[in-house]
């Protein structure tokens, strides 16, 4: 169960946040359905594309080919365990934020 409490409550929010950044309602696989989240109470380590550790922490985001569009949240750079991020093959606009340059896991 999610609570105002959960160590994932921050990790979801920030998922949230790229999905609605990146038009996430015209993906490929989209991540929230007109019911809600995909698959309600599942975690976001769940969602197609996002692989997590045993702790639950997510650890890698592949999106490639999704159809993702707009910009990218200042925010992916709150996820401390990410270690690798691919958003090639999309229309992504923008720049990317400097505050990737701060995420010491990601290598790639």
């Amino acid at each position: 169960e999610l609570t105002a409490s959960s160590p994932s409550l921050k990790q979801r929010y920030i998922m949230s946040l790229l999905f609605f950044s990146t038009g996430g309602d015209g993906w490929r696989n989209p991540w929230i359905e007109t019911d809600g989240v995909q698959g309600g109470d599942m975690s976001e380590c769940s969602w197609s594309g996002v692989l997590c550790d045993r702790e639950n922490r997510v650890v890698e985001i592949q999106l490639d080919e999704q159809g993702l569009t707009g910009t990218l949240p200042t925010e992916l750079a709150l996820l401390p365990y990410l270690q690798s991020l691919d958003l090639s093959d999309n229309d992504i606009k923008g720049q990317i934020p400097s505050e990737f340059g701060n995420m010491g896991q990601l290598e790639s």
